[in-house]
């Protein structure tokens, strides 16, 4: 009886459909990228209605409920290409969220986030349809940048985690991961800005921000560079060392824990990534990206080794990390040594050390830069 039960509890839940709990918003001039917040997975199409002043894109998600009290059902945005959300129960297996849109923006992109599960939606505007697809028919393995010679001026660093979400705790001496990382992102933003380069944090002190919408912060303010600032952790007391990333399927056990653990999800969550990669991952991105990783963690050792011989190099690898998923720009994430292990988390405590990854991943960043120049 107790089996029957349960089981007729599941068929009615998932007759129920996902929730939609929450619409969340960051928008620009040019760029704006909108998430829907579901309970759980449910399908979704796309399409689009034309009139004489705007267009709106909408998107059917089914089956799926309104939380009514806490969804907001219309969103006056007015800014860059978005000028409303607007979220009904379009009938009763499927909610509807449309975008009302001026009628010049260039591209929709739309792909989901499991753990929990997310419906994400980018609004392009002029600068989206001048992607590396376009231009990568000649040679596949040059950049956007290289091609058209353009210059890096505008970097964005991204310290991770912040305001309830510690990162790693160091069982060693108790500092966290948090904390370490703003304060390396705001020397190696010092370091950067003497050479004149425009500089941006996604927070600028101990807040909060979801995963998405660090990249999307980083594509509003149309950033040539993403860098997302981390220390890592590990339950084997003996892991020690310095490791960078970029986003592609993972490479080894351990990309794929490191990924897992920023993503504050499940290993089974990188199942679900593997359309995802393939329908967003440029090749020419990829290839950017693992360029500028390598530079950065070539840097990055060399550097601390002067003063640190034994610092171990992990090396470069790929890994599906959310936080660099919709990138416009090569993206990176940094691992900057271990808070579990007992003589790197001693090393963190101090000043010294953190000017020194500062100063390595700063180095890295300009020998990235010349290596663009020099392609001219």
């Amino acid at each position: 009886m107790k089996r029957k039960f349960l089981s007729l509890l599941v068929l009615s839940l998932l007759l129920a459909g996902a929730r939609v709990k929450n619409i969340r918003y960051y928008a620009s001039q040019s760029y704006s990228r909108v998430v829907v917040d579901l309970s759980r997975y449910a399908r979704y199409k796309t399409g689009k209605l034309i009139d004489a002043n705007r267009v709106r894109f909408y998107i059917d998600i089914s089956p799926a409920v309104l939380k009514v009290r806490k969804t907001k059902r219309h969103i006056k945005v007015n800014k860059g290409y978005l000028l409303a959300i607007r979220t009904a129960q379009f009938n009763k297996r499927t909610v509807r969220v449309v975008l009302d849109l001026k009628k010049n923006y260039k591209q929709c992109k739309v792909f989901t986030l499991p753990n929990p599960f997310r419906i994400v939606i980018d609004v392009l505007g002029k600068r989206g349809k001048l992607t590396a697809r376009n231009l990568s028919h000649s040679n596949k393995n040059l950049s956007m940048l290289r091609q058209l010679g353009l210059k890096v001026r505008k970097i964005v660093l991204d310290p991770g985690h912040g305001g309830h979400d510690p990162g790693a705790i160091s069982p060693v001496n108790g500092i966290r991961e948090k904390d370490l990382v703003l304060d390396i992102a705001y020397r190696v933003k010092k370091l950067l800005e003497s050479e004149g380069y425009e500089v941006y944090l996604t927070r600028n002190s101990d807040l909060y921000l979801p995963l998405e919408e660090r990249t999307a912060f980083a594509n509003g303010k149309q950033a040539d560079l993403f860098v997302s600032i981390h220390i890592n952790s590990s339950r084997k007391r003996r892991s020690k060392g310095i490791s960078t990333y970029y986003l592609n399927f993972a490479t080894d056990e351990e990309a794929e824990r490191v990924a897992a653990k920023e993503n504050e999800a499940s290993s089974r969550s990188f199942s679900a990534l593997e359309d995802l990669l393939e329908k967003i991952i440029l090749n020419d991105k990829i290839n950017e990206s693992k360029a500028l990783a390598s530079s950065v963690q070539q840097s990055l050792v060399s550097h601390v080794r002067k003063k640190y011989p034994d610092l171990k190099n992990l090396g470069v690898k790929g890994a599906p990390f959310f936080v660099l998923i919709g990138a416009e720009m090569p993206a990176i994430l940094v691992e900057l040594s271990y808070l579990s292990h007992p003589i790197e988390a001693r090393r963190l405590a101090t000043i010294a050390y953190r000017q020194k990854l500062a100063e390595g991943l700063y180095l890295g960043l300009m020998n990235y830069v010349k290596s663009l120049e020099g392609q001219k």
